[in-house]
């Protein structure tokens, strides 16, 4: 949105789910995505209970939103900055205002619907429409966040040689059947310097302390066990693609008027390191040194459990539950049986990969020098697999990119190229490397006399190769056919897939993607 500051106007980016609007003029819809659950045949849209529940068509939650109304002049002077992430900025502004409110209605109830594009691998939640508005009653301001205190934060993780450069403090109720509902909100950065601990705050003026603030429970939720969610995270992505998370979960025992930091709240756990050489297979043929679809991770010995979760681009997810040691040494993912679908590959594109995190957990009642692992939580006796989001005290997460190739050179779709002519493409979420931590090198080739058929792509007619000129159509977000083998490095081969509407000696590029794993780097070639 656009913020009027001196004699012009700046834009800032907002995160999704909130929105930001000047005093008198109309507030804008806040659009939010809702998780399948529950619900009965009285909710409008449904008229059988239990097929909804069975497709994921409808759901029941409890709805939160965070308000407040702040003068201009109160907004942090590099609010506009490039790079600037409106949530750090939030969290660090919150503890010092009384203007914040907690708003929530316990049982929220709304209808499901796929978003636009998702089973073509481009969502566009703009075009989404949503049935029911949030069920916020106009007449009720919410409750104030009115109890300022401090938190104690456990030595920071390091990833990649590097500590975590912020984290997050979510005040939370434990609520039956909904999860963790937040209640107030805390954040502190850790680049000045970047050690251990994060920055000390003007107010408490000592590193290692986060000040939050936060409502008492209301709206029918008075009653039942506060929770602190602390979250060390490595915030923007990396090169290659991916996102490191540390987080713990604590009892809060009340919340406490303390804005000094006098007696600061400890959290009383440490965080688990993160799962940094995390490697999977995604071919059915050894790679290396690993077999066929075979997944390895090496976590802290504290963990109780290792989590792998696959998501392809329209949502679906299948998880896989380790026990930490046979994670060390290697655990084959199995092939689903006939007729289901292979969630580690794209839902649309098979030989896409689907998007993998991977989560070492912490989980009190499990015990792994005593042999305790996953199978004990779904044992008779066992603790109950429903139950592993509550008994979950530390989770690290790595989540690894998604293979992304775009256009650099040319820019413009349709750009008529002489032969030699150079091209550029950049490739998102791989590490460029034949050494510890990399996983290849790149090569291209395009063109008439390199062409490797797919089963995607019928069998290109043959090209002109005496022509003088010929171009492949591009687009800016263009997907790409990908070819990677190994040993001795990867090698990516684009591979037009002629249409039948194009003409001899012209070539065009309706998908390009990589097969495997994907790049952080730009890669150059030549038509040949």
């Amino acid at each position: 949105m656009a913020l009027p500051l001196g004699t012009g106007q700046d834009r800032l980016s907002l995160p999704s789910g909130s929105a930001l609007w000047l005093t008198g003029s109309t507030a804008p819809d806040v659009a939010a995505p809702g998780v399948a659950g529950v619900c009965d045949g009285s909710l409008p849209g449904v008229l059988d209970a239990e097929l909804a529940i069975r497709t994921g068509a409808c759901g029941t939650r409890t709805a939160w939103a965070l308000t407040g109304a702040l003068p201009l002049k109160e907004l942090p002077l590099n609010l506009l900055a490039p790079g600037t992430d409106p949530l750090l900025q939030l969290g660090q502004l919150l503890p010092g205002s009384t203007r914040f409110f907690s708003v929530l209605s316990r049982d929220a109830r709304f209808t499901l619907a796929p978003t636009p594009g998702i089973l073509t691998g481009e969502p566009d939640t703009r075009a989404a429409e949503y049935a029911q508005a949030l069920p916020f009653e106009r007449e009720t301001p919410g409750v104030r966040l009115s109890f300022p205190f401090a938190v104690r934060v456990p030595p920071l993780p390091q990833y990649r040689g590097a500590h975590l450069d912020r984290t997050y403090v979510l005040a939370t109720v434990a609520v039956p059947g909904r999860g963790m509902v937040p209640l107030g909100l805390g954040a502190a950065a850790n680049v000045a310097p970047a050690d251990p601990n994060t920055d000390a705050d003007a107010r408490l003026g000592r590193p290692g302390l986060v000040p939050v603030r936060m409502a008492p429970t209301h709206r029918g939720l008075e009653g039942l066990p506060y929770r602190l969610v602390v979250s060390a995270t490595s915030g923007h992505q990396a090169e290659d693609g991916t996102v490191a998370t540390s987080t713990l979960m604590a009892n809060l025992p009340r919340p406490e008027f303390d804005p000094d930091g006098v007696q600061p709240v400890d959290a009383g756990l440490s965080f688990l390191s993160l799962p940094e050489s995390v490697r999977y297979n995604f071919d059915g043929s050894p790679r290396g040194e690993l077999a066929g679809r075979e997944f390895q991770a090496q976590v802290d010995g504290r963990a109780s459990v290792v989590r792998a979760e696959f998501t392809n681009r329209a949502g679906r997810r299948w998880t896989v539950l380790m026990d930490p040691d046979d994670a060390d040494d290697g655990v084959v993912v199995p092939q689903p049986p006939p007729g289901f679908e292979d969630r580690t590959f794209d839902g649309l594109l098979q030989d896409a990969r689907a998007k993998l995190q991977v989560e070492a957990l912490r989980v009190r009642g499990l015990d792994r020098r005593v042999g305790q692992g996953p199978s004990r939580l779904v044992a008779p006796e066992g603790l109950g697999a429903e139950r592993l989001a509550d008994l979950t005290d530390a989770v690290a997460t790595l989540s690894l990119g998604r293979p992304e190739v775009s256009w650099r050179h040319p820019e413009a779709d349709g750009q008529r190229l002489a032969r030699g002519s150079a091209v550029r493409v950049s490739v998102s979420g791989f590490r460029l490397g034949t050494g510890a931590g990399g996983e290849g090198r790149c090569a291209s080739a395009c063109g008439a006399a390199r062409v490797a058929t797919t089963r995607r792509c019928s069998p290109p007619p043959p090209l002109h190769r005496d022509a003088a000129r010929w171009s492949c159509s591009s687009r800016r977000r263009a997907r790409g056919w990908a070819c990677c083998w190994w040993p001795p490095w990867w090698t990516w081969r684009v591979t037009p897939c002629v249409r039948s509407s194009a003409r001899p000696g012209r070539s065009t590029f309706p998908e390009v993607r990589v097969r495997e794993h994907p790049s952080g780097f730009s890669c150059a070639g030549s038509l040949s």
